[in-house]
């Protein structure tokens, strides 16, 4: 006779198992069955974006990659792969001209980041135009072209941008596409024009390849192909004294032509003549001080346009300051006219040649100093004023040039810079400067110098030092100097520096032959590792020391007057940061 089978050993598992294959059809239903569609709806212009909403937006074609939305910004985090892309359905039409503009940080991986743009059909990247950064031997380049309609990229060139491929700062990326071709921007400057499209109209996206990036402020908008678009017109937020528009409804009487053949268009206030030097234009307003004076002009050959600020008298150009393109467009010069009439330079640096793109030229005012800015990227600041007051001007010298538009805003009464991103020139060692952060790395026992690009008088200053105790010489040290003889130049400039890691301060003075002389030193109860900050306040004659806000030394005497500044780091490596520069005397 068999056994009785227990209900619980054929009834129970036979239960069970059809709970599970329910589980597992509602599972694949809810994975396999129909899924609400996503609502991807043709993004109007103007286009803006800035993703504090915290979401990808659901119009967006994510087509590769992981993208999330992270600190406010869109960032793509897979490292592998090449050319993943993000497209957007904001769509041009055939031959309409527009702006495209983003800002974008690398995070991590290749620094590979970069825009999309004609693109035809957002589901894929085939027939559409891309520009985006590579590394390629330790140069940052920017690359552009298109995909064809077989999905393979097609170049159409290449340039070498002076950008550190480390860095992890904020980069804009723009195009500006015309009828037939577009033009690609960095940080406002011009580095590749008048390239031929394969397509044109359509929508806009972004791309990454083997790097993490993150992408911010993200702007598309229709403008009319004529006069830019308002990528170098510049939206500032300081207040506006006053803007002139040059165009052929320009109120004329305001502006006295000194030399030239000037006329107003509707194209812009063109000077024709392209032969002679210092042809002016001079507007009848004094300028109220302190104060931001832009200009926005572009070049139809050589370029040698500029402005003049602060110039005493309405009958010409003696006294005044001058800032203009010269060398063909190669450089940007500034300085001053003596009561005579001589130019005397005081600073010029090299610049992508123009061409024939819009330019922005810019200058800050105060009673201090001036700073000069193309494109919003600031070349250099705190150059002494010699003419404390006087007109705006527009100029010329062996160029043709238009003029569209000049304003003057009004300036805060100090000129303070917090938390500087210095504009290092190495003289000597190894620097490197990321973030707000500059560093300095050879560890041989000799004084390695790097330039920032300042030019002063009097000032106060105070930044944070750390000289890395773990793997730094003992005798490891880092600080200032100032009053240089040039940017790149440190003879007869004052000293000030930490040394044996923090456990000292001293001060002197580089001789006219490079000699470093000594002239007073302090222990500190400090040691390696530890993260100091450093003030030096510089009257006309006169400067002092202090050390974690503690007053060191005083009225310790000065043998220039002025001069440029620089970081000074005895072996490394050693770290720079949070660095607040004020020009002018320091307050008592």
């Amino acid at each position: 006779m068999f056994p009785r089978t227990a209900w619980q050993t054929v009834v129970l598992p036979l239960v069970l198992v059809g709970v599970v294959l329910a589980m597992l059809h509602w599972g694949l239903r809810e994975r396999l069955g129909t899924q609400p569609e996503i609502v991807r709806e043709e993004l109007p212009f103007p286009y803006e974006e800035d993703f504090t909403a915290g979401v990808v937006p659901e119009s967006y074609y994510r087509l590769s990659g992981n993208w999330e939305v992270r600190d406010a910004s869109l960032v793509q985090l897979s490292t592998t792969g090449f050319d993943l892309s993000a497209m957007i359905p904001v769509l041009a039409a055939p031959q309409q001209p527009y702006l495209y503009e983003t800002r974008l940080r690398f995070l991590g991986g290749n620094p590979g980041g970069g825009i999309a743009f004609n693109v035809q059909n957002p589901n894929t990247r085939q027939r559409s135009h891309m520009a985006r950064f590579n590394q390629d031997a330790g140069q940052l380049w920017l690359i552009y072209g298109y995909f064809g309609d077989d999905n393979s990229f097609q170049g159409q060139g290449a340039t070498a941008l002076e950008i550190d491929p480390t860095t992890r700062d904020w980069q804009t990326l723009a195009v500006l596409v015309d009828e037939n071709t577009y033009s690609l921007y960095v940080n406002g400057i011009a580095v590749a024009q008048d390239i031929p499209q394969e397509y044109s109209g359509g929508g806009v996206g972004l791309v990454t390849a083997a790097g993490q990036v993150a992408f911010d402020d993200l702007r598309a908008e229709f403008w009319s192909g004529q006069g830019g678009a308002s990528l170098l017109a510049g939206e500032s937020t300081l207040p506006l004294i006053w803007q002139d528009r040059l165009d052929a409804e320009t109120d004329a009487s305001l502006w006295v032509p000194i030399s030239g053949e000037w006329a107003f268009s509707g194209e812009g206030l063109r000077q024709s003549m392209p032969e002679g030097f210092d042809h002016l234009m001079i507007r009848q307003d004094e300028i109220p001080l302190p104060a931001r004076l832009s200009v926005v002009l572009r070049h139809p050959g050589p370029a040698g346009g500029g402005l003049m600020f602060n110039v005493p008298d309405l009958d010409g150009k003696n006294g005044g300051h001058m800032l203009r393109f010269v060398e063909g467009g190669s450089a940007l010069a500034w300085g001053y006219f003596s009561p005579e009439g001589d130019f005397v330079g005081q600073g010029s640096a090299s610049v992508p040649p123009p061409g024939v793109a819009r330019q922005r030229l810019s200058v800050d005012i105060t009673a201090a100093g001036y700073a000069v800015y193309l494109n919003d990227q600031r070349l250099v600041r705190g150059v002494p004023l010699m003419s404390e007051r006087g007109y705006v001007a527009l100029t010329t010298s062996e160029s043709a040039a238009v003029f569209e538009e000049v304003a003057l805003f009004e300036l805060a009464p100090d000129l303070v810079t917090q938390a500087a991103a210095l504009d290092i020139s190495t003289i000597s060692g190894r620097w490197v400067s990321e973030g707000g952060v500059t560093r300095q790395l050879d560890d041989d026992p000799v004084d390695y110098i790097a330039g920032t690009g300042i030019l002063a008088e009097s000032f106060s200053l105070e930044m944070q030092v750390e000289m890395d105790a773990e793997g730094a010489p003992e005798d490891v040290g880092a600080g200032l100097v100032f009053h240089m003889q040039g940017r790149s130049d440190p003879l007869n400039g004052a000293m000030v520096r930490f040394d044996n890691g923090g456990q000292e301060v001293f001060w002197g003075v580089y001789s006219a032959t490079g000699t470093f002389q000594g002239v007073g030193s302090a222990a500190l109860p400090y040691g390696p590792g530890q993260v100091l900050t450093l003030g030096v306040q510089v009257g006309q004659d006169r400067y002092a020391i202090t050390v974690n806000d503690v007053l060191i030394a005083e009225d310790i005497p000065l043998e220039t007057t002025r001069g440029w500044l620089g970081l000074v780091s005895f072996r490394g490596p050693t770290r720079f940061s949070n660095v607040v520069l004020t020009l002018g005397d320091p307050q008592p």
